[in-house]
């Protein structure tokens, strides 16, 4: 009895390695999901080393995929800004590795769909409009408050017209960016006019944060050196949730997936808005 226990056993065992194997072979389910998700993701476990220097932390992510072998073989075809953009953040590989054969592109503006109560991440660098000139640089490098407003305005408006490249055009036209610093504030308010939302500067308290965000306004944030950048940056602040901020930074998908302490915001930021229709 206790062979015949043992041996049923043994079937099982077999049995259950053999099905692990056909769907890691057939990239099914959820464990196929796994190693496919390994594969896409080869910087998944990348830490940055600032101890290092540009061209070694390039040398670091050449050895994990091909595309970094390539960037780092044609480093000089790249401005320093984008270099150093990808070793901070390797989820702009795919942007920083066609930069030399899409620059300069103009955004084609395709309409993208807003759901009901969602505010888009949009992403400076995102294909669709990261190539296109901003000043004297483009918006993947410094279009960070174009792409904030472009987020505010088309959450709230549900409208995917309004897109970065759109509020990059409008800034340029009108002088809100100052080639060697930046969007100036002054295009939040203006901006938001212009797309159809309004901009008003608010007290930086808790209690005007999250009355405005349960209210379902948008804040937009010009941040300070800290988490989010190393000399200036802009973002959104868009919900509560258990107690933290839900945020869509347009520079990083990472940053955009952690909720945040007020606290922890609150030291970084320079100024703010409130948006609303």
């Amino acid at each position: 009895m206790k062979q015949r226990k043992r041996t049923r056993s043994i079937h099982r065992y077999i049995t259950i390695l053999c099905l692990i194997t056909v769907i890691c072979i057939s990239g099914g389910g959820l464990l196929g999901q796994m190693c496919a998700d390994n594969e896409m993701h080869p910087f998944r476990d990348y830490e940055v080393n600032d101890a290092l220097d540009l061209k070694n932390q390039l040398m670091e992510l050449a050895q994990l995929d091909e595309r970094a072998q390539e960037i780092l073989a044609h480093c000089d075809e790249y401005p320093q800004e984008l270099l150093q953009l990808f070793v901070k953040d390797p989820d702009t590989i795919d942007f920083v590795y066609d930069y030399p054969k899409l620059k300069g592109r103009t955004s084609k503006d395709e309409f993208i769909p807003i759901h009901e109560g969602e505010v888009p991440l949009f992403l400076q660098w995102d294909q669709r409009w990261g190539y296109e000139r901003y000043g004297d640089t483009i918006i993947a490098l410094g279009g960070c408050a174009p792409a904030a407003l472009a987020m505010a305005a088309a959450g709230l408006r549900k409208d995917g017209s309004i897109q970065p490249s759109l509020v990059a055009r409008f800034a340029d036209e009108n002088g809100f960016y100052v080639n060697g610093v930046g969007s100036n504030w002054e295009l939040i308010e203006a901006g938001a006019e212009h797309f159809g939302i309004s901009a008003t500067p608010l007290s930086l308290n808790k209690n005007s944060v999250f009355h405005a965000l349960a209210n379902g306004d948008i804040i937009i944030c010009s941040m300070a050196p800290g988490d989010f950048t190393s000399s200036g940056h802009f973002i959104v602040l868009c919900a509560l949730q258990d107690g933290k901020i839900e945020i869509r930074d347009p520079n990083s998908k990472k940053r955009s997936a952690q909720l945040w302490e007020y606290e922890r915001l609150a030291t970084q930021i320079s100024n703010l808005w409130v948006c609303s229709l």
